[in-house]
Parts: structure tokens; sequence; C-alpha cells
């Protein structure tokens, strides 16, 4: 899903027909929102670290 939304920018109400439509599972957008918000806090220790390399080199 991250792959769909990031690297090809599919808005959250088609990532849901998708979703629907091929696996058959039903998620609302809100569910979508929820889940990338909570990607980012995982992932905001790991960008900070590659910034921060990337600024020291």
């Amino acid at each position: 899903m991250t792959y769909m939304r990031y690297g090809h920018h599919v808005g959250y109400k088609r990532l849901t027909e998708i979703f629907s439509h091929i696996f058959g599972l039903s998620i609302s957008q809100g569910a979508i929102a929820n889940m990338f918000k909570r990607l980012d806090a995982r992932l905001d220790p790991h960008v900070q670290a590659i910034l921060d390399r990337i600024q020291s080199s």
C-alpha cells in the first residue's frame, strides 16, 4: 500500500477501490490514513539518521 501511495501517487479513494477489487478487502480511507500515521512515526528515526549521515558527509 505504501508503494502504491508514495511510489505511484495513488489517492486514498483509489487505494480503497484497489484493495476491494483485487483483494476483496473493505478498508476505509480513514483506516489507510491512520496506517500511514503509524508508519510515519516508525520511520521518522530512520529518516533522521539518514539525513544526519548525509549532512555529516
